[in-house]
């Protein structure tokens, strides 16, 4: 009988240790995964290298003097920042990304969603810790971070491919973005 318990228990030990694996692949891996979209940081910060786009302007509540405001962050309140940004033409629709590429996983995506014209958020995609929406500024003690606020204009809010890269060459309009840091000791 005894025998039987501890076979059961390795074999629950063994399933946890493989989910908890996997879950820790997933948040650490360097692309984040949905049905509609990966994004990576090569991918994107190539995009931010190449592109000759026209510039918008970005703006956020969350940055002061070039540093994240310690309330947007997982030291702090946790809040979710305002971010605003100069219209483009008539673009339909508008990428908002926040990135963080300090991460010694790769990239961490904090929020990516499609807002439309009129600044009503059309899809949220899931962040880095696989969650819709935003999640704070939280890098480990003893590291100071760049974050962007990256803003796209974009031709359509229909993604039509799962590859980020494609879609923003063949649909964006403009870009701006605006870089704040932060550390805690």
């Amino acid at each position: 009988m005894n025998l039987r318990v501890e076979r059961k228990s390795i074999a629950l030990i063994v399933v946890v240790a493989g989910i908890a694996l996997f879950a820790f692949y997933q948040l650490y891996s360097l692309s984040i995964k949905t049905k509609y979209i990966e994004i990576s940081d090569e991918n994107i910060r190539a995009f931010i290298k190449k592109t000759r786009l026209p510039l918008i302007e970005v703006k956020t509540d969350a940055i002061s003097n070039g540093f994240i405001k310690k309330e947007f962050t997982c030291y702090g309140n946790a809040s979710v920042p305002k971010i605003s940004w100069s219209r483009y033409d008539d673009a339909p629709c508008y990428a908002v990304i926040v990135f963080d590429p300090d991460t010694r996983g790769g990239t961490f995506f904090h929020l990516f969603e499609l807002v439309d014209a009129h600044g009503n958020v059309v899809k949220v995609y899931y962040n880095s810790a696989l969650k819709k929406g935003w999640f704070p500024v939280c890098p480990p003690k003893g590291e100071v971070h760049r974050y962007y606020f990256l803003v796209i204009a974009l031709d359509t809010c229909e993604l039509e491919t799962n590859n980020l890269t494609e879609f923003l060459t063949n649909h964006s309009l403009a870009l701006g973005y605006v870089i704040g840091k932060f550390g805690v000791k």
